[in-house]
């Protein structure tokens, strides 16, 4: 309906209207009639049988049975529309009877049927019964010929409706034609092809009124396509200055970013490194001569060929122990010192350093940790800083297992050559990161620990791996646990410089 002319609603309007119009009319007129021709048909029975009553009281008061069967047989020759009638006296003995052969009295009992008992008025004594039953033949008749008149009405209105569709049809043709037109209007590829009209009716008003906004229309049009096209050049010219300006600046903005960042890392690297030489002067010399202690000590012993015993175990297990602490302050000194070279390495190397820091906060926690590197992978890197980034993700993953509250907390590192790359993974078994917060890991101050993270970890991780080490990083649920994955070409390029 939304989508119909308005010339298809005024005529369906009209159809309804007139339909519904001669409906409620004619179903107000037959009910009317139906209900006059009822009473007529009623009182003139109920007045037949008020006049029949008075001459039967007095021929049965009389015993004047002869009498009263042939007023009877008067009365339904008079009245063609009793189809039975029948007379008993109080002893109910049947003393007159009619019933029309034509008609099946069950049917005709269906119409109307009046029963009067027949008293003496004086003693309100019994003297009969009198049964009538009447036809509706009347009501049929009156019944018939309204349907006809109905008809020959609703054929009447049909053919009005009809001519009034035509007379709405050319009245609105003109409507019609100018609608098409305008649909197929394009300002830019043809005109308008109607012209002016003489009508003055609404139609020709119509018309002109449309035919004078398409002029409007077509010559707005042409103004505003010249105005567009100049503003598209100035866009377009505007854009690609704004664009350059952009980039520029973007890459003037990266640059200084970055150069803050390897700024403020070099710079704690470098005050750590100081940090880690003084604590080396201090412990060497005294490291040293208790070393130099217990050497001099064994060499007494082994000149005076005294026998070994259980203190020379002992004294034996703390040199063992100088030494290696001595090694351990060496190696931290190392780490915290700031690289300017890369150098060739195998990749289990590193992360036996990165283990190497790491392995006291696995104990507390029951954590168990395994190691499946290929000993012949090498890569060429920046050798701490690599070091450093596995720190990072080792200690994430330890964080990881303690809040996780599985019985058996793991974490595994392997090595996997790959179309000439070598992929170094870090996974665990602590549930994983949520799909929300796994896209932001990487992003500067975002952290998955809340307060207890500064949220640049991961990050500085992953502008060492791409800027430094020339490779990517990557991390991804498995079935158990997050999966931290950093790939490497597998070249042995020359140091470069930063």
């Amino acid at each position: 309906m939304k989508n119909s002319t308005i010339r298809s609603k005024v005529i369906f309007g009209i159809i309804i209207f007139t339909l519904l119009l001669f409906g409620w009319t004619e179903l107000r007129h037959d009910t009317i009639l139906k209900q006059q021709v009822v009473n007529a048909e009623s009182s003139h029975n109920r007045l037949l049988i008020e006049t029949i009553m008075p001459i039967l009281e007095l021929n049965l008061a009389f015993g004047l049975e002869e009498a009263s069967r042939h007023y009877l047989t008067e009365i339904v020759s008079k009245n063609p529309n009793i189809l039975m009638m029948k007379l008993e006296n109080e002893s109910n003995r049947v003393l007159f009877v009619y019933h029309r052969k034509d008609v099946v009295l069950s049917e005709a009992t269906k119409i109307s049927k009046i029963e009067k008992r027949i008293n003496d008025r004086i003693t309100e004594h019994k003297l009969g019964r009198v049964e009538v039953h009447f036809s509706n033949h009347y009501y049929q008749l009156v019944i018939k010929e309204n349907l006809q008149l109905r008809y020959e009405f609703f054929i009447i209105v049909i053919i009005v409706l009809a001519l009034f569709v035509l007379l709405l049809h050319y009245l609105f043709l003109p409507l019609k034609i100018l609608t098409k037109q305008l649909q197929l209007f394009d300002p830019h590829k043809n005109r308008f092809p109607l012209k002016r009209t003489e009508r003055e009716d609404e139609v020709g008003v119509i018309q002109n009124s449309v035919i004078d906004m398409v002029e409007r229309i077509r010559l707005y049009t042409d103004k505003l396509d010249d105005f567009t096209k100049n503003l598209e050049l100035k866009v377009e010219d505007r854009t690609e200055q704004l664009r350059l300006k952009t980039e520029k600046l973007e890459s003037k903005i990266l640059q200084v970013k970055e150069q803050e960042e390897m700024l403020i890392s070099q710079s704690r690297l470098a005050a750590m490194g100081e940090m880690m030489s003084m604590i080396a002067h201090q412990w060497r010399q005294p490291l040293s001569t208790t070393t130099l202690m217990i050497t001099n000590y064994n060499l007494k012993s082994l000149l005076a060929n005294h026998p070994r015993d259980e203190r020379d175990d002992i004294l034996q297990k703390i040199s063992e122990t100088l030494i290696y602490l001595s090694d351990t302050v060496d190696d931290f000194q190392t780490y915290f010192k700031p690289e300017t070279h890369t150098e060739e390495t195998s990749v289990i190397s590193i992360v036996q350093k990165a283990v190497q820091f790491t392995e006291s906060r696995l104990a507390p926690y029951g954590i168990e940790l395994e190691i499946k590197c290929d000993e012949l992978l090498h890569i060429q890197t920046f050798v701490n800083e690599l070091v450093q980034v596995l720190i990072n993700i080792i200690n994430n993953a330890v964080d990881a297992l303690k809040e996780s509250g599985v019985e058996r907390k793991k974490i595994m590192i392997e090595t996997e050559e790959k179309n000439q790359e070598v992929l170094l993974s870090i996974s665990d078994n602590g549930g994983g990161i949520s799909e929300e917060m796994i896209e932001k890991v990487f992003e500067p101050y975002y952290s998955t620990k809340g307060k207890n993270g500064t949220g640049l970890g991961l990050y500085m991780a992953k502008m060492i791996i791409n800027k430094h080490a020339h490779g990517k990083i990557s991390v991804n649920n498995s079935l158990h646990g997050a999966v931290f994955t950093i790939t490497f070409k597998k070249t042995n390029a020359r140091s470069l410089k930063r």
